[in-house]
């Protein structure tokens, strides 16, 4: 008998067939192709804001998702402190489209996508602020405006003072804002309500929603404020304790000196996912009394462990407590045992009601063959859907699109021409 992973469904696009006849057409060979997350409401991609400065660009890329099934839409409209659209109070307008008179490429994209029925999802990225060695051009940009809002490392050195080889050094993408600085939290809360207020989309999304490291936060009054409270300047904090390390370190096993670090890190650490914490809960308690079905949700590192401890990053914490709708793990990688691991915690720790997109990068070598495997992996645990990085590498290969949600199940010999063999 056939297995019935082989029964032909009603829709060509369910059950693709290669059907290869050998030369003497004595026997058929059937290879089977599975479709992936059929839904397009499972089906997302993250689109970078560069894709934004042009309308033919725009329409180009919503063609692409409509004839792909790709039914969600991350669209990056902040980045570097810069608005990709015109309707704000809060954020200069990037440049290149204040240059073109009436285009509002947020405005624009939304007419496209409503007809189509494809969501879209304001990305923004929260607290990274600048890259550039050459300070933004426009008076406005809070690089101007409010210097003293970046984070300051444990050498007391701003952010705002660092060039693109010092953010190299300490491994990060850009200059970052303090999130435990009040103001930088109404900022943001105000900011996804701006948005969320003046355009008709379907969700809000957060992007580098943490610290750039373990070595940042450490502002004079961050400092004395952690003394007062704990007895201890935080600078004395060794370095060795910043290190990701299990809970286990804190036990009497341990040295005790050791010991002593690890849990007043864990002390310093505390403070800074609160931080963060709270930026999640104001972001979301404002946008849902717009909407309470306006979705929230992060892109996060995919191992809640060490990006909590390293980055403040506590995602875990806020699926659990109901900030975020959803949740998007960047499990980029091109090895499938790797992605598997990260899939299976992410979907044995997701709370009833909240929806795990794992993210998938397809930019590797052999995405051919990876890509599937790994959407199919995610598939096979339960995710809600995947959100691919990026459109970039779609509009280059747009013929990828086809290949990454079908994977080959296996051949069947069904042997002589006109007979089933059992």
């Amino acid at each position: 008998m056939i297995e019935n992973h082989f029964v032909v469904h009603n829709t060509l696009n369910r059950i693709l067939f290669d059907v290869i006849i050998s030369a003497d057409m004595t026997e058929i060979i059937l290879i089977a192709m599975s479709v992936m997350f059929p839904s397009r409401n499972q089906r997302a991609m993250w689109v970078v804001a560069t894709t934004f400065k042009d309308s033919a660009a725009i329409r180009r890329m919503v063609e692409f998702a409509d004839s792909n099934d790709i039914g969600i839409i991350f669209a990056q409209m902040e980045r570097g402190g810069y608005a990709f659209y015109r309707k704000t109070r809060l954020l200069p307008i990037y440049p290149d489209i204040k240059a073109q008179e009436g285009f509002d490429p947020l405005e624009y994209l939304l007419s496209l996508t409503k007809p189509r029925g494809i969501q879209v999802h304001v990305w923004m990225n929260a607290l990274a602020w600048w890259t550039l060695d050459k300070p933004p051009q426009d008076p406005k940009h809070l690089y101007h405006t409010h210097p003293e809002w970046f984070v300051v490392d444990d050498d007391g050195r701003s952010m705002h003072k660092y060039s693109r080889a010092d953010q190299r050094a300490v491994g990060t993408e850009a200059r970052f804002l303090d999130p435990r600085i009040p103001e930088v939290q109404q900022f943001l809360r105000d900011m996804y309500a701006e948005v969320a207020t003046n355009y008709d989309v379907d969700g809000v999304h957060f992007d580098f929603i943490r610290y750039p490291g373990p070595k940042f936060g450490y502002a004079d009054w961050e400092r004395e404020e952690h003394k007062e409270k704990y007895g201890i300047d935080p600078i004395l904090i060794s370095d060795g304790a910043k290190v990701w390390s299990p809970k286990w370190n804190t036990m009497r096993s341990k040295d005790l000196y050791e010991r002593w670090m690890h849990l007043h890190y864990m002390r310093w650490n505390y403070e800074r996912k609160a931080a963060i914490t709270n930026i999640i809960r104001m972001v979301h308690d404002s946008v849902k009394k717009l909407d309470p079905n306006m979705v929230v949700s992060a892109a996060v590192f995919p191992n809640p462990a060490s990006t909590a401890y390293a980055r403040a990053q506590d995602w875990q914490t806020w699926i659990e407590k109901g900030y975020l709708d959803w949740v998007c793990p960047m499990a980029y990688t091109p090895y499938q045992s790797r992605f598997e691991r990260y899939t299976r915690y992410a979907i044995e720790n997701r709370p009833e009601g909240r929806k795990v997109f794992m993210g998938v990068g397809i930019w590797f070598k052999g995405v051919e063959e990876y890509g599937p495997d790994e959407i199919g992996i995610a598939e096979k645990y339960g995710a809600d859907g995947v959100v691919l990085f990026s459109y970039n590498v779609f509009a280059e290969r747009p013929e990828l699109g086809k290949i990454l949600f079908h994977r080959r199940i296996r051949r069947v010999d069904v042997g002589p021409f006109g007979r089933i063999e059992s």
